[in-house]
């Protein structure tokens, strides 16, 4: 598997311990990546892929935004160009998360388990002690979004349409008309976490080379990147999932001798996390 020395992610759960995180998080940098410092931490446990937890929804870029910007985009950029304001007092250089080619030879797996553990070297701090589980893959979801973008996965969703979802299902789970067998589920997370894009291409050469034959590099990427938003959702999806419900309520005229109110239209804003998802 490749070094994956390439996400920092430290954040508090709520805006009232933010603070103190981000300062947590300058000492432990400071500490690790400081210059000509290095502090023994733990070692990481041995990268075991199918031990790696899977997420339990489908992570949201858009609530790990936060997380990214807050505490990864000093080192890597907020467009993931490892051009953060820290960066240049590093030992070393952050990966480049907007790099599709390097991108698709890290297995979201391995990504998590190095976030979450820290690098064997030390450049990577361990930020498990920040942060649980699904906030490191919300995270990693967003720094995941970085190298791709709307228009490439909408591409590939068409491509994807056209030439496998007759068998691989329209939603990826392997359940298509023309299948002649269940095939392997796209959207489970705990299989294809462990597998890189270019480990995906792989297989998809080796099982059928004439599917897609005739699709150039672009648009063989841009099915991957379709297949891989099965497992997560990119930043321009939202997790909101709008319900059947009505919300009764009543304006009452708090002014002693006043008019009646008149019916008012009220307008609802939906947060998950502190942030606005619809």
């Amino acid at each position: 598997m490749p070094s994956l020395a390439w996400l920092k992610i430290i954040a508090g759960n709520l805006p009232t311990n933010r603070l103190l995180m981000s300062a947590c998080a300058a000492i432990v940098c400071g500490l690790v990546l400081g210059a000509g410092q290095v502090v023994a931490q733990a070692p990481p446990p041995p990268y075991v892929p199918e031990e790696v937890p899977a997420p339990a929804s489908k992570p949201s870029a858009l609530l790990g935004a936060t997380l990214y910007q807050q505490n990864c985009a000093p080192c890597h950029g907020q467009q993931g160009a490892g051009d953060g304001p820290q960066a240049a007092t590093l030992d070393v250089s952050p990966k480049r998360l907007d790099d599709a080619v390097a991108m698709r030879e890290i297995a979201p797996a391995a990504a998590f388990h190095q976030a979450k553990y820290g690098s064997e070297s030390g450049a990577m701090p361990a930020f498990s002690i920040f942060l649980n589980d699904e906030q490191i893959w919300q995270a990693l979801a967003y720094a995941w979004s970085l190298h791709t973008s709307e228009e490439i996965v909408t591409a590939g969703s068409e491509l994807y349409a056209e030439s496998c979802a007759a068998c691989h299902g329209a939603t990826g789970q392997g359940d298509g008309p023309d299948a002649e067998e269940q095939l392997g589920d796209f959207t489970d997370a705990k299989a294809m976490n462990v597998r890189s894009l270019r480990e995906l291409d792989d297989g998809w050469r080796a099982a059928h080379a004439e599917i897609g034959a005739d699709l150039n590099e672009d648009d063989r990427w841009a099915v991957l990147d379709a297949v891989r938003s099965f497992t997560y959702l990119p930043p321009w999806q939202s997790p909101f999932e709008p319900g059947a419900g009505v919300i009764d309520g009543q304006i009452v005229q708090g002014t002693a001798g006043a008019d009646p109110l008149a019916p008012q239209e009220v307008s609802l804003m939906a947060y998950m996390s502190f942030t606005p998802v619809a």
